[in-house]
């Protein structure tokens, strides 16, 4: 995802969403959804990765897990900007630098 490569993280998801859910835990689901709907944004489908990056933020707060959750909710607010949504992501980026998380 770092290399600008969506197509191929999309790729990698599709097979890890292919795999049994006994087989594969619920926080790389949750991880794997963030960094789809991250490489949707974009690949063009900005509402659509939106959606899920936002379904993926609300999963990590809901686990307390706390170190991805900044990365997902700043790809969140760039999705957000992207998409010409100022004040949510105004507000994504600011939980991301909020201090209760640090």
């Amino acid at each position: 995802v770092r290399r600008g490569e969506w197509q191929a993280a999309r790729d990698a998801i599709a097979a890890i969403d292919a795999l049994p859910d006994a087989s594969v835990s619920p926080f790389v689901r949750i991880n794997s959804d963030c960094v789809d709907g991250h490489a949707r944004v974009h690949l063009g489908d900005v509402d659509g990765g939106i959606a899920i990056l936002q379904r993926g933020v609300a999963a990590l707060e809901a686990t307390e897990a706390q170190l991805p959750l900044a990365m997902m909710r700043a790809w969140l607010a760039a999705g957000l900007s992207k998409a010409g949504r100022t004040d949510e992501a105004i507000e994504a980026a600011h939980a991301t630098i909020a201090p209760n998380d640090l």
